[in-house]
């Protein structure tokens, strides 16, 4: 059914229109993150999506998240989850698109209102294209409806409904746990009908729709009334009446509100024994709210306690009896980092001659009770005995904001009995347990990896750099982790094979390219100090003698540099001219990293520029009659099918498996093709010789030419003469 059908009024809220980066990520240091804020009543919002790339790379593609009220947990290169972590989320959309120009549209009809985030990053690419850039464009429109009318709890409501639905709306205060919503006196055209010809639908935070949350009932089938039990707190509970008949009718309408009691924190309640009997009803045990307590030095870091201390909380364990504790998780300020429970039994019933049953669940958004017993879904519970388990540590992600409540049930048995139906009254059981929200897992990453904190625009959250082949939320997962003696081969693979260039920094000096024999031995040693510190990320085996971000840009600055000094040399300028080129390089090579380190023009520019002059200069001598011999050319074949290779190698056969082992054979082949690309210094001509004794010789006086005689200049002038044709 369409929505004009639906609504009698509807119009359009909001239309957002974003235009945003997209980068490879592997945790949330390097993920695109938005918000888009719905408002209550909303029929229907559509998110439009457009992945582009606005260079020449390929194309990949994006995956999107869009996820109501938190952060989306992440699965970025596959990774897992510990069993003790909360991975139940609310309300996830998930989907790809590539990044040439395809469109998506999600559409969401009566979604929940409040924050919905849209998490969006490439999967794992080759670092050739990370200097690519990649847009994801997103336009969000949103359409509301105006007719609802409110309700107050307990008031008794004449109604007329056409043919229209009719939709109303009543609050559900931070104790709610019951509302009863109930339709009676039914009139058509005068008459009383004992069943109401019309279907009720009530879902609490969104207007009613077809799915799971939604709660209906056909009035001509049953009497017309709806029990919604554990409805979300403050948040507002639709009602939609929709008449079946073709004609106007009239009911009566009521909304009744059932809450639990309220106690706010106070020092008395942490060593109390039967204080929670003294306000508690069969069907809803009083709430009491947790105090926060912050730590303003440390982002993320809150406990939640009864008092004003950071003490672990201690109560009394009574048989049957439903404990409810209450605390609040901000938006923003909490949901970047980690929630954790930690949960025993004090037992000194065992000694006593009882057994103890506990039941906890820790459920966000509405109270987990039902007629005085503990409710809870399968993903929110937890059990505890005295001869199973009698701990537990649960974390929760990234936790969703919103008023959370920690439920607690037990049972004391005899020793001899292990069914919950022969419980008895507990003699002395004692239940400790710890709330809190931290920075990554409790500041740290299993000692795996690091704990780094994330802004993504004005959003902050924590996130783990793994180290050494860990992966995951926490560093956890050691399924990609390789053996010791694995990692120490790679790492002396890659940094040693840097040596390779040992031959052609001697070979350089010898032949009197000093130059490039100083560039060739920064190439070598920026190369192997960059590979020491980049290999974090999967050996132990790492040191950084510099920052990484130096190293790197050392390392494909002196290695582009290496490639054009080669080519500059084989183009056997005079020295005014090398010189010249190599500065222009130089300065071009500069200003390229810096703009974009991993692009293919930042290599092929200067490349190309020094191979045509090489191929001018050696074809101006070539048409000279200048010859090559065949041992050069020999020579100038071996050290092209090298580089060729080196390069083939870089360009297509290295992948993040293989990256090791390929990129050491790429040190290798380029450093080795040097010495059969650098040229020999050419002898100097007799000529050459000549000009250079000239200069080297001083000028005779006028006393000393007086000594020699006539004939003999004129002998030396007629052999330099004769020298010189010849």
């Amino acid at each position: 059914m369409k929505i004009a059908e639906l609504f009698v009024s509807v119009k359009t809220d909001k239309t957002f229109y974003y235009s945003v980066p997209v980068r490879d990520a592997v945790d949330y240091r390097s993920v695109t993150v938005l918000e888009s804020t719905i408002s209550p009543q909303t029929v229907l919002v559509t998110w439009n999506f457009t992945g582009l790339a606005l260079t020449s790379c390929q194309h990949h593609d994006i995956v999107i998240h869009i996820q109501h009220g938190g952060y989306s947990l992440l699965d970025t290169d596959n990774k897992t989850y510990p069993a003790n972590f909360y991975l139940h989320r609310t309300n996830v959309e998930m989907l790809t698109i590539s990044s040439n120009k395809s469109h998506r549209a999600v559409n969401i009809a009566n979604p929940l209102s409040g924050s919905w985030f849209i998490a969006a990053y490439l999967p794992h690419i080759d670092d050739r294209a990370l200097d690519c850039i990649y847009l994801l464009q997103l336009n969000v429109t949103s359409l509301v409806t105006t007719d609802v009318q409110q309700l107050q709890a307990n008031d008794l409501v004449d109604v007329t409904l056409h043919q229209k639905d009719t939709m109303f709306k009543i609050f559900s205060g931070d104790t709610t746990w019951k509302l009863t919503i109930a339709v009676s006196d039914c009139v058509i055209s005068g008459s009383h009908l004992d069943r109401c010809p019309i279907v009720m639908t009530v879902r609490s935070g969104a207007l009613p729709s077809n799915d799971s949350d939604s709660i209906t009932v056909n009035c001509t089938e049953c009497k017309c009334i709806i029990y919604a039990v554990n409805p979300l707190v403050r948040q507002w509970l639709y009602v939609n009446l929709k008449n079946l008949k073709n004609e106007t009718l009239t009911a009566r309408l009521k909304a009744n509100i059932e809450e639990c009691g309220h106690i706010n924190h106070n020092d008395t309640i942490v060593n109390r024994t039967h204080t929670v009997n003294d306000t508690y009803r069969p069907d809803c045990p009083p709430v009491y709210n947790l105090r926060r307590i912050e730590n303003p030095n440390v982002r993320f870091s809150v406990q939640y306690s009864f008092g004003p201390t950071h003490e672990e909380i201690l109560l009394a364990l009574l048989n049957d009896a439903v404990t409810l504790l209450q605390f609040n998780i901000a938006p923003v300020k909490d949901t970047g980092g980690t929630l954790t429970l930690k949960t025993s039994l004090q037992l000194i019933s065992e000694q006593l001659g009882q057994k103890v049953v506990l039941h906890i669940c820790l459920r966000r958004g509405a109270i987990p009770i039902f007629n005085g017993d503990l409710r809870c879904a399968r993903q929110d519970f937890i059990e505890l005995s005295s001869w199973a388990s009698r701990s537990v540590v649960r974390h929760f992600p990234y936790p969703e904001p919103g008023q959370w409540f920690f439920g607690l049930q037990g049972w004391c048995l005899p020793l001899n009995e292990s069914s919950i139906s022969k419980a008895e009254p507990c003699k002395q059981t004692t239940i400790s347990f710890t709330l809190k929200t931290s920075a990554c897992i409790n500041l740290s990453c299993a000692n795996t990896g690091k704990c780094y904190l994330a802004r993504r625009g004005p959003y902050l959250l924590s996130t783990c750099k793994c180290q050494a082949g860990w992966r995951g939320y926490g560093c956890t997962d050691g399924n990609a982790v390789r053996s010791i003696a694995w990692q120490l081969a790679y790492t002396l693979l890659l940094t040693l094979t840097n040596l390779a260039f040992i031959p052609a920094i001697i070979l350089s000096i010898y032949r009197r390219y000093f130059v490039e024999a100083l560039v060739y031995t920064a190439n070598m040693v920026f190369s192997g100090l960059y590979h020491a510190c980049d290999v974090n990320s999967w050996s132990v085996y790492h040191t950084c003698v510099l920052p990484y971000h130096v190293l790197s840009y050392c390392d494909f600055f002196s290695s582009i540099l290496s490639f054009v000094v080669t080519l500059t040399a084989m183009a056997e300028l005079p020295p005014t001219a090398t010189s010249l080129v190599q500065m222009i390089n130089t300065f071009f090579l500069i200003l390229a990293i810096e703009w974009q380190q991993h692009s293919l023009v930042t290599f092929l520019v200067p490349s190309v520029f020094c191979l045509v002059i090489v191929i001018v200069a050696r074809g101006h001598k070539m048409f000279k009659k200048q010859q090559y011999s065949c041992r050069e050319w020999s020579l100038l074949g071996v050290g092209v099918i090298l580089s060729a290779v080196g390069m083939c190698l870089f360009a297509f056969a290295e992948t993040h498996d293989n990256y090791p082992i390929v990129h050491s054979i790429w040190h290798i082949c380029m450093a080795l093709s040097i010495i059969f690309l650098l040229p020999c210094r050419k002898n100097p001509t007799k000529e050459e010789s000549l000009s250079e004794f000239a200069l080297s010789e001083s000028p005779m006086s006028s006393d000393d030419a007086s000594l020699l005689p006539a004939d003999s200049l004129a002998v030396q002038s007629n052999d330099i003469k004769d020298d010189i044709i010849l």
